[in-house]
């Protein structure tokens, strides 16, 4: 079995550099793998770093991608993927990068003729959580917080971080689908085709990845802004049944005074100009290492989710 590793990145040489050193440090030998790197729209263009880490491989094991304009997460996989030759591809973020044992982990789950779907286990840096209250927060989040073993995963866990799929699943599916120019639902959405043909899908603990970027509060409210506003209304054309995991288009589409309750209450009491407060006030205490009960962040998320959601852009029915 032969693992092609797919990394989109928009962003800096020094970032790529240190992903590049968790490759270098992989225990399975490289005449098992490729490396497809994809320049999404970078300001200046990662070709020379890129170069440079070539020289580590054969000729034709790394493999340089660039679009001049950012294109979206969906488009740049897509990009990898067509240039992939790998019985099975891994796609990973830049900012994960890998631990020793990470694709040796992942590429042992698969064997020939199989259609599978498996997800690595990523965790943020122990400083950064040590710092950072939220940074713990959004650590928590993360399946291998959980301490959940390797084995079969729900689908409600489906994202295309650490994520593997066998070639013969990928063909089955389809690539991602590239309506989705903006943050989020481009993986969830691939996940609702495999899920309908019922490929299994598996949660690899001893395959780690350590996100190196420092997450903040204010960013992952403005993705959940833009996430429910623009990539989610996309996501429930094509897939109306996909509401039943999401809470507030649940109550939207529902009947009778007990659900116009429900909403008018979401409504009141999840208020993006508080969350914006809450998020000046939260920061505070963060800086001084206090620690703050998760509520308070999930509050602002599903706020700022709320109020995207409220102010969606409706695509055309594909």
């Amino acid at each position: 079995m032969y693992l092609s590793v797919i990394v989109p990145i928009l962003g800096t040489a020094e970032k790529l550099n240190k992903f590049f050193s968790g490759v270098l440090s992989q225990k399975l030998a490289r005449s098992k793998f490729d490396l497809i790197v994809v320049d999404d729209g970078s300001t200046q263009s990662l070709e020379q770093t890129v170069n440079e880490f070539r020289l580590c491989f054969e000729a034709g094991q790394v493999i340089f991608i660039r679009h001049e304009k950012n294109q979206g997460r969906a488009k740049a996989r897509n990009s990898g993927i067509e240039k992939a030759v790998g019985d099975v591809l891994l796609f990973v973020d830049v900012d994960n990068v890998p631990t020793p044992d990470a694709f040796g982990a992942i590429l042992d789950w698969f064997s020939d003729d199989e259609l599978k779907v498996v997800r690595g286990s990523v965790r943020c840096k122990t400083d950064t959580v040590t710092k950072s209250a939220y940074a713990r927060f959004f650590d928590s989040r993360y399946l291998g917080a959980r301490g959940l073993p390797s084995g079969p995963l729900p689908y409600r866990y489906f994202a295309s971080d650490a994520l593997a799929i066998s070639r013969l699943a990928l063909e089955k599916t389809g690539y991602f689908d590239e309506q989705f120019r903006v943050y989020g639902c481009e993986d969830e959405e691939l996940g609702c085709r495999i899920k309908s043909l019922g490929i299994p899908f598996y949660f690899v603990s001893n395959s780690t990845f350590v996100d190196f970027d420092s997450p903040t509060l204010r960013r992952e409210a403005n993705r959940m802004f833009e996430y429910s506003c623009f990539s989610l209304p996309i996501l429930l054309n094509k897939h109306p049944s996909y509401a039943t995991q999401c809470i507030f288009p649940q109550l939207e589409y529902g009947k009778g005074l007990i659900a116009r309750l429900k909403r008018r209450i979401f409504l009141l009491v999840l208020n993006r100009r508080i969350a914006d407060g809450f998020i000046y006030l939260l920061n505070y205490f963060d800086s001084k290492a206090k620690k703050i009960p998760a509520m308070f962040y999930y509050y602002v998320i599903a706020s700022f989710y709320v109020d995207g959601y409220k102010n969606r852009v409706v695509s055309k029915k594909t």
